[in-house]
């Protein structure tokens, strides 16, 4: 949240009230300070002194796209890693299963 100006390369400057907004809920919701659902789990997979900065680095999404080729992340409907719904109809409502 402090470096919003250069936010993997885009400018995410939001009001000083937004930043407090948002803070406090990310740290609310954070995985390390979850007690419950998924949050502990996937977090016991992060080293303590790893920090990854986006989803797509940490152990648990590695481990579950390995086998995903490099043109399916180049398909037009994906063309990133961050774009969950490509594949993941559910991902906006946290499903991610393909069964």
């Amino acid at each position: 949240m402090g470096t919003l100006r250069d936010h993997f390369g885009d400018n995410a400057s939001v009001s000083e009230d937004k930043v407090r907004h948002i803070t406090a809920y990310l740290e609310a919701n954070a995985g390390d300070t979850a007690r419950r659902g998924l949050g502990p789990d996937f977090m016991r997979r992060i080293a303590p002194t790893a920090s990854p900065q986006r989803i797509t680095e940490t152990p648990e999404f590695v481990r579950e796209h390995r086998k995903v080729s490099a043109h399916a992340w180049q398909r037009p409907g994906v063309v990133t890693k961050s774009n969950c719904v490509a594949c993941h109809p559910g991902a906006e409502q946290g499903y991610y299963d393909d069964d």
